[in-house]
Protein backbone atom coordinates (compact mmCIF):
# COMPACT_ATOMS: atom_id res chain seq x y z
CA UNK A 1 0.00 0.00 0.00
CA UNK A 2 1.81 3.41 -0.86
CA UNK A 3 2.14 5.49 1.91
CA UNK A 4 0.26 8.39 0.74
CA UNK A 5 -2.98 6.26 0.29
CA UNK A 6 -5.58 7.98 2.78
CA UNK A 7 -6.63 4.52 4.14
CA UNK A 8 -3.17 3.74 5.47
CA UNK A 9 -2.91 2.81 9.38
CA UNK A 10 -0.72 5.80 10.59
CA UNK A 11 -1.45 5.27 14.10
CA UNK A 12 -0.24 1.45 14.57
CA UNK A 13 3.04 -0.20 13.60
CA UNK A 14 3.09 -3.91 12.42
CA UNK A 15 5.27 -6.89 12.77
CA UNK A 16 5.69 -9.38 10.24
CA UNK A 17 6.75 -12.75 10.70
CA UNK A 18 8.34 -14.30 7.56
CA UNK A 19 8.93 -18.01 7.56
CA UNK A 20 10.60 -19.67 4.98
CA UNK A 21 9.77 -22.74 3.80
CA UNK A 22 11.73 -25.71 3.03
CA UNK A 23 15.34 -27.32 4.28
CA UNK A 24 18.49 -24.64 5.57
CA UNK A 25 21.96 -26.05 4.97
CA UNK A 26 24.54 -24.04 6.72
CA UNK A 27 27.98 -24.23 5.32
CA UNK A 28 29.60 -23.82 8.83
CA UNK A 29 27.61 -23.37 12.53
CA UNK A 30 27.01 -19.90 13.01
CA UNK A 31 29.05 -17.19 15.12
CA UNK A 32 29.00 -17.04 18.70
CA UNK A 33 30.16 -13.45 18.31
CA UNK A 34 32.65 -13.70 20.97
CA UNK A 35 35.72 -11.54 20.81
CA UNK A 36 37.77 -12.42 18.01
CA UNK A 37 41.45 -12.46 18.93
CA UNK A 38 43.54 -10.70 15.54
CA UNK A 39 40.08 -9.02 14.44
CA UNK A 40 41.81 -6.18 11.98
CA UNK A 41 43.22 -9.42 10.07
CA UNK A 42 40.40 -11.54 10.62
CA UNK A 43 38.66 -9.06 7.99
CA UNK A 44 40.48 -10.38 5.44
CA UNK A 45 39.49 -13.80 5.95
CA UNK A 46 38.10 -16.08 4.04
CA UNK A 47 35.42 -17.59 5.52
CA UNK A 48 32.30 -15.28 6.17
CA UNK A 49 31.57 -16.26 9.52
CA UNK A 50 35.54 -15.40 10.69
CA UNK A 51 34.61 -11.81 9.29
CA UNK A 52 31.34 -11.18 10.79
CA UNK A 53 33.03 -11.93 14.23
CA UNK A 54 35.82 -9.44 13.48
CA UNK A 55 33.72 -6.82 12.27
CA UNK A 56 31.77 -7.67 15.46
CA UNK A 57 34.37 -7.18 17.49
CA UNK A 58 35.36 -4.27 16.20
CA UNK A 59 32.04 -2.68 16.47
CA UNK A 60 32.19 -3.21 20.39
CA UNK A 61 35.82 -2.53 20.62
CA UNK A 62 37.05 0.17 18.56
CA UNK A 63 40.70 0.71 17.58
CA UNK A 64 41.87 3.69 15.46
CA UNK A 65 44.09 1.59 13.08
CA UNK A 66 40.86 -0.44 11.91
CA UNK A 67 39.37 1.86 10.53
CA UNK A 68 40.67 1.90 6.93
CA UNK A 69 40.49 -2.35 7.00
CA UNK A 70 36.85 -2.15 7.75
CA UNK A 71 36.44 0.54 5.01
CA UNK A 72 38.00 -1.84 2.69
CA UNK A 73 36.04 -4.44 3.86
CA UNK A 74 32.97 -2.83 3.09
CA UNK A 75 33.76 -2.23 -0.49
CA UNK A 76 34.79 -5.58 -1.12
CA UNK A 77 31.99 -7.40 0.56
CA UNK A 78 28.91 -8.46 -2.21
CA UNK A 79 26.12 -6.15 -1.71
CA UNK A 80 23.70 -9.04 -0.90
CA UNK A 81 25.46 -9.82 1.66
CA UNK A 82 23.23 -7.18 3.75
CA UNK A 83 23.88 -8.71 7.33
CA UNK A 84 27.48 -8.44 7.17
CA UNK A 85 27.64 -5.13 5.46
CA UNK A 86 25.38 -3.73 8.26
CA UNK A 87 28.03 -5.16 10.89
CA UNK A 88 30.82 -3.27 9.00
CA UNK A 89 28.81 -0.23 8.85
CA UNK A 90 28.20 0.18 12.49
CA UNK A 91 31.42 -1.23 13.29
CA UNK A 92 32.82 2.01 11.15
CA UNK A 93 30.24 4.30 12.80
CA UNK A 94 31.00 3.81 16.20
CA UNK A 95 35.03 4.54 14.64
CA UNK A 96 33.74 7.67 14.36
CA UNK A 97 32.04 8.50 17.15
CA UNK A 98 34.97 7.20 19.52
CA UNK A 99 37.76 8.86 17.15
CA UNK A 100 35.41 11.67 15.12
CA UNK A 101 39.56 13.19 13.85
CA UNK A 102 39.03 10.28 11.58
CA UNK A 103 36.78 11.88 9.29
CA UNK A 104 39.23 15.37 8.75
CA UNK A 105 41.85 14.92 6.50
CA UNK A 106 41.51 11.65 4.68
CA UNK A 107 42.44 11.02 1.29
CA UNK A 108 40.75 7.70 0.85
CA UNK A 109 37.38 6.42 1.05
CA UNK A 110 36.40 10.11 1.42
CA UNK A 111 32.67 9.81 -0.44
CA UNK A 112 32.21 6.62 2.16
CA UNK A 113 32.82 8.18 4.71
CA UNK A 114 30.75 11.43 3.64
CA UNK A 115 28.02 8.86 3.64
CA UNK A 116 28.44 7.82 7.36
CA UNK A 117 28.95 11.52 8.74
CA UNK A 118 24.33 12.32 8.74
CA UNK A 119 24.91 9.11 11.51
CA UNK A 120 27.72 10.85 13.63
CA UNK A 121 26.27 13.06 15.92
CA UNK A 122 29.67 14.82 16.37
CA UNK A 123 31.03 18.82 15.40
CA UNK A 124 33.97 17.03 13.01
CA UNK A 125 30.69 15.24 11.33
CA UNK A 126 28.81 18.55 10.79
CA UNK A 127 31.23 20.43 9.19
CA UNK A 128 32.25 17.66 6.85
CA UNK A 129 28.53 17.80 5.95
CA UNK A 130 28.65 21.17 5.67
CA UNK A 131 31.15 21.64 2.90
CA UNK A 132 29.91 18.70 0.77
CA UNK A 133 27.32 19.30 -2.30
CA UNK A 134 24.54 17.36 -0.24
CA UNK A 135 24.51 20.05 2.70
CA UNK A 136 20.79 20.91 1.68
CA UNK A 137 19.78 17.44 2.70
CA UNK A 138 21.44 17.59 6.12
CA UNK A 139 20.72 21.06 7.45
CA UNK A 140 19.09 19.66 10.81
CA UNK A 141 21.96 17.54 11.64
CA UNK A 142 24.41 20.32 10.95
CA UNK A 143 22.39 22.72 13.11
CA UNK A 144 22.52 20.25 16.07
CA UNK A 145 25.75 19.44 16.26
CA UNK A 146 28.19 21.82 14.23
CA UNK A 147 30.18 24.59 16.03
CA UNK A 148 28.76 28.55 15.04
CA UNK A 149 31.73 29.26 12.79
CA UNK A 150 30.17 26.33 10.77
CA UNK A 151 26.92 27.74 11.37
CA UNK A 152 27.90 30.77 10.39
CA UNK A 153 29.38 30.25 7.23
CA UNK A 154 26.48 27.36 6.00
CA UNK A 155 23.90 30.15 6.94
CA UNK A 156 25.53 32.82 4.67
CA UNK A 157 26.24 30.15 1.90
CA UNK A 158 22.17 29.51 2.07
CA UNK A 159 20.90 33.10 2.07
CA UNK A 160 19.39 34.91 -0.63
CA UNK A 161 19.96 31.34 -2.55
CA UNK A 162 16.70 30.14 -4.33
CA UNK A 163 13.08 30.96 -4.13
CA UNK A 164 11.97 32.28 -0.50
CA UNK A 165 10.18 29.30 -0.42
CA UNK A 166 13.27 27.10 -0.49
CA UNK A 167 14.89 29.62 1.76
CA UNK A 168 11.90 28.99 4.79
CA UNK A 169 11.85 25.42 4.48
CA UNK A 170 16.15 25.88 5.27
CA UNK A 171 15.92 28.06 8.00
CA UNK A 172 13.03 25.59 9.41
CA UNK A 173 15.43 22.60 8.93
CA UNK A 174 17.94 24.86 10.61
CA UNK A 175 15.70 25.39 13.39
CA UNK A 176 14.99 22.10 13.71
CA UNK A 177 18.54 20.81 14.54
CA UNK A 178 18.98 24.07 16.65
CA UNK A 179 15.70 22.75 18.88
CA UNK A 180 16.86 19.09 19.01
CA UNK A 181 20.22 20.87 20.41
CA UNK A 182 17.97 22.68 23.08
CA UNK A 183 18.37 25.73 21.39
CA UNK A 184 15.10 27.22 21.18
CA UNK A 185 16.17 30.80 19.65
CA UNK A 186 17.32 31.15 16.33
CA UNK A 187 20.98 31.58 15.73
CA UNK A 188 21.53 35.91 15.12
CA UNK A 189 23.23 35.18 11.31
CA UNK A 190 19.48 33.21 11.09
CA UNK A 191 17.34 36.58 12.36
CA UNK A 192 19.72 38.80 10.10
CA UNK A 193 18.56 35.98 6.70
CA UNK A 194 14.69 36.08 8.01
CA UNK A 195 14.57 39.73 8.28
CA UNK A 196 15.90 40.41 4.90
CA UNK A 197 13.78 37.88 3.40
CA UNK A 198 10.87 38.96 5.40
CA UNK A 199 11.34 42.22 4.27
CA UNK A 200 11.57 41.11 0.69
CA UNK A 201 8.23 39.26 1.00
CA UNK A 202 6.17 42.21 2.75
CA UNK A 203 7.23 44.10 -0.82
CA UNK A 204 6.03 41.72 -2.96
CA UNK A 205 2.70 41.34 -0.57
CA UNK A 206 2.32 45.08 -1.35
CA UNK A 207 3.29 44.86 -5.45
CA UNK A 208 0.50 42.08 -5.31
CA UNK A 209 -2.14 44.43 -4.17
CA UNK A 210 -1.43 47.29 -6.49
CA UNK A 211 -1.62 44.78 -9.39
CA UNK A 212 -3.97 43.66 -11.17
CA UNK A 213 -4.50 39.66 -11.52
CA UNK A 214 -5.37 38.16 -14.13
CA UNK A 215 -7.82 35.74 -11.48
CA UNK A 216 -10.10 36.15 -9.31
CA UNK A 217 -10.76 33.82 -6.04
CA UNK A 218 -14.06 32.95 -5.32
CA UNK A 219 -15.67 31.31 -2.32
CA UNK A 220 -17.75 27.82 -3.42
CA UNK A 221 -21.32 28.16 -2.36
CA UNK A 222 -21.04 24.96 -0.59
CA UNK A 223 -18.62 26.49 2.01
CA UNK A 224 -18.42 29.80 1.93
CA UNK A 225 -16.19 29.84 5.04
CA UNK A 226 -13.28 27.35 3.94
CA UNK A 227 -9.74 29.02 3.45
CA UNK A 228 -8.71 29.40 -0.43
CA UNK A 229 -7.21 26.12 -1.86
CA UNK A 230 -5.43 27.60 -4.74
CA UNK A 231 -1.44 27.70 -5.11
CA UNK A 232 0.98 26.93 -7.36
CA UNK A 233 3.17 23.88 -7.21
CA UNK A 234 5.12 21.65 -9.26
CA UNK A 235 3.46 18.75 -10.98
CA UNK A 236 4.18 16.07 -14.14
CA UNK A 237 2.69 15.98 -17.33
CA UNK A 238 1.68 13.15 -19.84
CA UNK A 239 4.03 14.32 -22.13
CA UNK A 240 7.25 14.02 -19.41
CA UNK A 241 7.27 17.52 -18.77
CA UNK A 242 7.29 18.84 -15.35
CA UNK A 243 5.82 22.21 -14.87
CA UNK A 244 4.07 24.35 -12.88
CA UNK A 245 0.04 24.21 -12.35
CA UNK A 246 -2.42 26.37 -10.43
CA UNK A 247 -3.64 23.61 -8.02
CA UNK A 248 -6.04 23.74 -5.23
CA UNK A 249 -3.96 21.01 -2.83
CA UNK A 250 -2.13 23.18 -0.37
CA UNK A 251 -0.20 20.38 1.11
CA UNK A 252 1.20 20.65 4.29
CA UNK A 253 -1.44 23.14 5.47
CA UNK A 254 -4.53 22.03 8.02
CA UNK A 255 -7.26 19.88 6.36
CA UNK A 256 -5.70 21.00 2.52
CA UNK A 257 -7.87 18.37 0.22
CA UNK A 258 -11.46 19.81 2.32
CA UNK A 259 -10.63 23.09 1.03
CA UNK A 260 -12.79 24.60 -1.35
CA UNK A 261 -12.99 27.46 -3.76
CA UNK A 262 -13.76 28.93 -7.18
CA UNK A 263 -10.68 30.61 -9.38
CA UNK A 264 -11.79 32.67 -12.18
CA UNK A 265 -9.96 33.91 -14.88
CA UNK A 266 -10.35 37.83 -16.30
CA UNK A 267 -12.23 37.64 -19.57
CA UNK A 268 -10.69 37.12 -23.32
CA UNK A 269 -11.53 37.14 -26.75
CA UNK A 270 -11.65 33.56 -28.11
CA UNK A 271 -9.79 32.00 -30.77
CA UNK A 272 -10.72 28.92 -33.29
CA UNK A 273 -9.08 26.97 -30.36
CA UNK A 274 -8.40 26.60 -26.60
CA UNK A 275 -6.20 24.25 -25.05
CA UNK A 276 -4.91 23.24 -21.07
CA UNK A 277 -3.49 20.36 -19.22
CA UNK A 278 -5.48 19.41 -16.64
CA UNK A 279 -5.26 16.92 -13.30
CA UNK A 280 -6.54 15.75 -10.24
CA UNK A 281 -9.38 13.60 -8.83
CA UNK A 282 -13.09 13.17 -8.56
CA UNK A 283 -13.22 11.28 -5.28
CA UNK A 284 -11.90 7.74 -4.20
CA UNK A 285 -10.61 5.63 -7.01
CA UNK A 286 -13.20 2.75 -5.97
CA UNK A 287 -16.01 5.20 -6.09
CA UNK A 288 -18.60 6.69 -9.26
CA UNK A 289 -16.84 9.99 -9.74
CA UNK A 290 -18.49 12.96 -8.98
CA UNK A 291 -19.44 16.15 -10.48
CA UNK A 292 -18.21 18.28 -7.96
CA UNK A 293 -14.96 19.77 -9.72
CA UNK A 294 -14.54 20.47 -12.90
CA UNK A 295 -12.98 23.77 -15.61
CA UNK A 296 -15.41 25.16 -17.33
CA UNK A 297 -15.64 27.80 -20.28
CA UNK A 298 -17.84 30.47 -19.50
CA UNK A 299 -19.24 32.78 -21.74
CA UNK A 300 -20.07 36.88 -20.48
CA UNK A 301 -23.95 36.09 -19.89
CA UNK A 302 -22.66 33.36 -17.33
CA UNK A 303 -23.40 30.82 -19.59
CA UNK A 304 -21.35 27.25 -19.70
CA UNK A 305 -20.45 26.44 -23.10
CA UNK A 306 -17.89 23.43 -22.47
CA UNK A 307 -16.51 21.76 -19.11
CA UNK A 308 -13.91 19.13 -18.83
CA UNK A 309 -13.13 17.09 -15.30
CA UNK A 310 -9.86 15.97 -13.30
CA UNK A 311 -8.71 12.89 -15.03
CA UNK A 312 -8.71 11.06 -11.56
CA UNK A 313 -4.80 11.53 -12.05
CA UNK A 314 -2.14 13.14 -10.34
CA UNK A 315 -0.48 13.16 -14.27
CA UNK A 316 -1.84 16.36 -16.26
CA UNK A 317 -3.35 15.66 -19.37
CA UNK A 318 -4.49 17.90 -22.28
CA UNK A 319 -7.48 19.37 -23.12
CA UNK A 320 -8.52 21.03 -26.60
CA UNK A 321 -11.34 22.55 -27.23
CA UNK A 322 -12.78 23.89 -30.09
CA UNK A 323 -14.59 27.74 -30.06
CA UNK A 324 -15.89 30.28 -31.88
CA UNK A 325 -13.90 33.39 -32.65
CA UNK A 326 -14.52 36.64 -31.27
CA UNK A 327 -16.81 35.35 -28.28
CA UNK A 328 -15.92 37.49 -24.91
CA UNK A 329 -14.94 34.63 -22.49
CA UNK A 330 -13.49 33.30 -19.34
CA UNK A 331 -12.01 30.06 -17.33
CA UNK A 332 -13.80 29.14 -14.37
CA UNK A 333 -11.79 26.53 -12.21
CA UNK A 334 -14.15 24.92 -9.27
CA UNK A 335 -13.49 22.76 -6.54
CA UNK A 336 -16.60 21.75 -4.43
CA UNK A 337 -15.57 18.73 -3.00
CA UNK A 338 -14.65 18.75 0.26
CA UNK A 339 -13.52 15.57 0.76
CA UNK A 340 -10.26 14.19 2.75
CA UNK A 341 -8.35 13.13 -0.16
CA UNK A 342 -8.56 12.82 -3.61
CA UNK A 343 -10.54 15.94 -3.80
CA UNK A 344 -8.17 18.07 -5.76
CA UNK A 345 -7.63 19.49 -9.04
CA UNK A 346 -5.71 21.73 -11.12
CA UNK A 347 -4.61 23.52 -14.66
CA UNK A 348 -1.36 24.52 -16.34
CA UNK A 349 -0.05 25.21 -19.86
CA UNK A 350 -3.01 27.39 -21.13
CA UNK A 351 -2.99 28.24 -24.56
CA UNK A 352 -5.30 30.58 -27.04
CA UNK A 353 -6.10 32.69 -23.79
CA UNK A 354 -4.68 35.97 -24.50
CA UNK A 355 -3.52 37.47 -21.00
CA UNK A 356 -4.50 34.29 -18.86
CA UNK A 357 -1.65 31.83 -18.08
CA UNK A 358 -0.10 30.39 -14.45
CA UNK A 359 2.29 33.22 -14.27
CA UNK A 360 -0.51 36.02 -14.41
CA UNK A 361 -1.95 33.86 -10.97
CA UNK A 362 -0.69 35.69 -7.52
CA UNK A 363 -0.02 32.89 -5.32
CA UNK A 364 -1.44 34.53 -2.41
CA UNK A 365 -1.72 31.49 -0.56
CA UNK A 366 2.14 30.14 -0.68
CA UNK A 367 3.04 34.07 -0.07
CA UNK A 368 0.77 34.00 2.72
CA UNK A 369 1.86 30.37 4.45
CA UNK A 370 5.92 31.91 4.29
CA UNK A 371 4.69 35.77 6.12
CA UNK A 372 3.18 33.62 8.27
CA UNK A 373 5.94 31.42 9.15
CA UNK A 374 8.52 34.16 9.40
CA UNK A 375 6.32 35.64 11.69
CA UNK A 376 6.66 33.50 14.33
CA UNK A 377 10.22 32.61 13.86
CA UNK A 378 10.65 36.45 14.08
CA UNK A 379 8.40 36.77 17.30
CA UNK A 380 11.15 37.81 19.46
CA UNK A 381 13.50 38.97 16.74
CA UNK A 382 12.62 41.38 14.63
CA UNK A 383 13.05 45.39 14.88
CA UNK A 384 9.53 47.51 15.96
CA UNK A 385 8.30 48.73 12.44
CA UNK A 386 9.25 44.83 10.96
CA UNK A 387 7.15 43.56 13.74
CA UNK A 388 4.45 45.81 13.15
CA UNK A 389 3.90 44.80 9.40
CA UNK A 390 4.26 40.87 10.58
CA UNK A 391 0.92 41.18 13.26
CA UNK A 392 -1.18 40.53 10.68
CA UNK A 393 0.31 36.87 9.83
CA UNK A 394 0.77 35.88 13.70
CA UNK A 395 -1.84 32.89 14.57
CA UNK A 396 -4.72 34.08 16.61
CA UNK A 397 -4.70 33.19 20.08
CA UNK A 398 -6.01 29.61 20.45
CA UNK A 399 -8.36 31.28 23.32
CA UNK A 400 -10.34 34.67 24.19
CA UNK A 401 -7.86 37.52 25.21
CA UNK A 402 -9.06 39.04 29.14
CA UNK A 403 -7.95 42.10 29.93
CA UNK A 404 -7.41 43.31 33.34
CA UNK A 405 -8.64 47.57 33.62
CA UNK A 406 -5.59 49.16 35.00
CA UNK A 407 -5.86 52.19 37.44
CA UNK A 408 -5.25 55.02 34.28
CA UNK A 409 -5.51 58.00 36.57
CA UNK A 410 -2.32 58.13 38.11
CA UNK A 411 -0.40 56.63 35.69
CA UNK A 412 -1.41 59.13 33.25
CA UNK A 413 -0.41 61.83 35.46
CA UNK A 414 2.81 60.33 35.80
CA UNK A 415 3.31 59.93 32.22
CA UNK A 416 2.39 63.38 31.57
CA UNK A 417 5.32 64.78 34.23
CA UNK A 418 7.60 62.36 32.72
CA UNK A 419 6.76 64.17 29.16
CA UNK A 420 7.42 67.50 30.64
CA UNK A 421 10.80 66.75 32.68
CA UNK A 422 11.89 65.49 29.27
CA UNK A 423 11.05 68.51 27.47
CA UNK A 424 12.21 70.93 29.62
CA UNK A 425 15.35 69.66 30.28
CA UNK A 426 16.06 69.30 25.91
CA UNK A 427 14.95 72.62 26.01
CA UNK A 428 17.75 73.74 28.68
CA UNK A 429 20.46 71.72 26.94
CA UNK A 430 20.94 69.05 30.02
CA UNK A 431 19.74 65.66 28.36
CA UNK A 432 22.74 63.04 28.23
CA UNK A 433 22.23 60.40 26.23
CA UNK A 434 25.66 58.37 27.46
CA UNK A 435 23.55 58.27 30.66
CA UNK A 436 20.77 56.95 29.42
CA UNK A 437 22.50 54.40 27.47
CA UNK A 438 23.57 53.01 31.15
CA UNK A 439 20.16 53.64 32.52
CA UNK A 440 19.25 51.01 29.68
CA UNK A 441 21.74 49.00 30.38
CA UNK A 442 21.46 48.51 34.13
CA UNK A 443 17.12 48.41 33.70
CA UNK A 444 16.34 47.20 30.53
CA UNK A 445 18.91 45.43 28.49
CA UNK A 446 18.85 41.93 30.35
CA UNK A 447 15.23 41.77 28.59
CA UNK A 448 15.52 43.91 25.26
CA UNK A 449 17.84 44.03 22.74
CA UNK A 450 19.27 47.06 20.30
CA UNK A 451 21.79 46.21 17.94
CA UNK A 452 22.22 42.46 18.95
CA UNK A 453 23.26 43.75 22.32
CA UNK A 454 20.77 42.32 25.30
CA UNK A 455 18.42 39.57 26.23
CA UNK A 456 15.38 38.53 24.63
CA UNK A 457 13.25 38.19 27.12
CA UNK A 458 10.90 40.77 25.69
CA UNK A 459 10.84 42.68 22.11
CA UNK A 460 13.85 43.48 20.23
CA UNK A 461 13.73 47.57 20.31
CA UNK A 462 15.74 48.28 17.13
CA UNK A 463 13.81 51.39 15.53
CA UNK A 464 11.33 51.74 19.19
CA UNK A 465 12.45 55.68 18.75
CA UNK A 466 10.42 56.43 15.50
CA UNK A 467 7.52 55.77 17.53
CA UNK A 468 7.54 59.25 19.45
CA UNK A 469 8.05 60.40 23.32
CA UNK A 470 4.78 59.93 24.04
CA UNK A 471 4.41 56.47 23.02
CA UNK A 472 7.95 55.56 24.56
CA UNK A 473 6.44 56.81 28.04
CA UNK A 474 3.53 54.99 27.77
CA UNK A 475 5.36 51.90 26.83
CA UNK A 476 7.83 52.21 29.81
CA UNK A 477 5.49 53.58 32.14
CA UNK A 478 2.28 51.24 31.49
CA UNK A 479 3.63 48.02 29.91
CA UNK A 480 -0.23 47.12 29.93
CA UNK A 481 -1.23 49.87 27.45
CA UNK A 482 0.34 48.94 24.43
CA UNK A 483 1.49 45.71 24.97
CA UNK A 484 1.79 43.92 21.16
CA UNK A 485 -0.18 41.38 20.26
CA UNK A 486 3.72 39.28 19.99
CA UNK A 487 4.20 39.25 23.40
CA UNK A 488 0.36 38.80 25.34
CA UNK A 489 1.21 36.51 28.53
CA UNK A 490 -0.53 32.94 28.47
CA UNK A 491 -2.34 31.38 31.53
CA UNK A 492 -1.60 27.39 31.32
CA UNK A 493 -3.99 24.87 33.37
CA UNK A 494 -2.12 20.96 33.06
CA UNK A 495 -3.65 18.17 33.30
CA UNK A 496 -1.79 17.39 36.80
CA UNK A 497 -3.40 20.59 38.45
CA UNK A 498 -0.62 22.95 37.94
CA UNK A 499 -0.64 25.96 36.59
CA UNK A 500 2.18 28.74 34.87
CA UNK A 501 2.46 31.93 33.31
CA UNK A 502 4.46 32.53 30.24
CA UNK A 503 3.76 34.15 26.55
CA UNK A 504 3.96 31.52 23.35
CA UNK A 505 6.99 32.03 21.06
CA UNK A 506 6.34 29.32 18.67
CA UNK A 507 5.22 25.86 18.10
CA UNK A 508 6.31 22.72 16.23
CA UNK A 509 4.05 19.77 16.02
CA UNK A 510 2.60 18.54 18.93
CA UNK A 511 4.99 21.06 21.63
CA UNK A 512 4.90 24.55 22.27
CA UNK A 513 7.59 26.78 22.91
CA UNK A 514 7.22 29.26 25.91
CA UNK A 515 9.07 31.84 27.74
CA UNK A 516 8.37 32.08 31.38
CA UNK A 517 8.91 34.69 33.98
CA UNK A 518 12.60 34.58 34.50
CA UNK A 519 13.08 34.36 30.19
CA UNK A 520 14.22 30.83 30.49
CA UNK A 521 13.02 29.17 27.03
CA UNK A 522 11.08 26.04 27.60
CA UNK A 523 9.22 23.28 25.70
CA UNK A 524 5.65 22.14 26.72
CA UNK A 525 3.62 19.05 25.45
CA UNK A 526 0.31 19.84 24.16
CA UNK A 527 -1.13 16.83 25.14
CA UNK A 528 -0.21 17.82 28.90
CA UNK A 529 -2.14 21.32 28.64
CA UNK A 530 -6.08 21.11 29.65
CA UNK A 531 -6.94 24.98 29.36
CA UNK A 532 -4.84 28.30 28.21
CA UNK A 533 -6.24 31.41 28.37
CA UNK A 534 -4.35 34.21 26.61
CA UNK A 535 -4.16 37.72 29.03
CA UNK A 536 -3.48 41.47 27.69
CA UNK A 537 -1.00 41.71 30.64
CA UNK A 538 2.81 42.38 29.93
CA UNK A 539 6.36 40.46 31.20
CA UNK A 540 7.69 43.83 32.47
CA UNK A 541 6.95 45.37 35.74
CA UNK A 542 4.78 48.04 35.98
CA UNK A 543 6.70 50.24 38.31
CA UNK A 544 9.66 51.84 36.19
CA UNK A 545 8.41 55.37 37.74
CA UNK A 546 9.49 54.40 40.97
CA UNK A 547 12.93 52.69 39.63
CA UNK A 548 14.22 55.26 37.39
CA UNK A 549 13.99 58.87 38.50
CA UNK A 550 12.45 61.57 35.90
CA UNK A 551 15.78 63.16 35.46
CA UNK A 552 16.82 59.53 34.42
CA UNK A 553 14.38 59.13 32.52
CA UNK A 554 14.18 62.01 30.22
CA UNK A 555 17.96 60.87 29.52
CA UNK A 556 17.03 56.85 28.84
CA UNK A 557 14.14 58.61 26.18
CA UNK A 558 17.10 60.73 24.55
CA UNK A 559 19.37 57.87 24.04
CA UNK A 560 16.51 55.29 22.90
CA UNK A 561 15.29 58.12 20.20
CA UNK A 562 18.50 58.69 18.91
CA UNK A 563 20.44 54.97 19.28
CA UNK A 564 17.53 52.70 18.51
Amino acid sequence: MPLTHPGRDRERGRIWKITRTGNITLKSPPPDFKEFGEPIAGLASQDPFERRKAAHTLQLQPKKEALDPLLDALATTPKNDSHLRHVIRMAIRNHLVKFPKSLLARKSHVEALLAFAPAVGTSVAASLLAKSTSKRNHLSHIARFADDETLSILIGELEGAGSPKIQLMELDALQAGLDERGKLDPHPDMVHWAQALAVRLLKEKDRQKKSVSAWTNLPHPSRPDSPSPWITQKRQCKDGKEVIVISSLPAGLVGAEERTGILKSKEFITRNELSFWIMGHRGFPDQEPHLKSHISLVDSEGQEIQRAYPPRDDIAQKIVWKTAVGKKVCLKITDGDAGGAFAWLGITRIGGAEGISIETFFDNNDLDTQLAKLAVLLKLHAPVSLRDQLNPWLPKPASSIVTEAPIRDQVDKTIKERILEYETTKNKGGLNSKKGALIFQNHCASCHQIKRKGGLVGPQLDGIGSRGVLRLAEDILDPNRNIDSHFRLTNFTFKNGSKSRAFITGERGKVLHVRDLVGDSLRLKKSRIESRETISISLMPPNFDEIISPKDFANLIEWLKTES
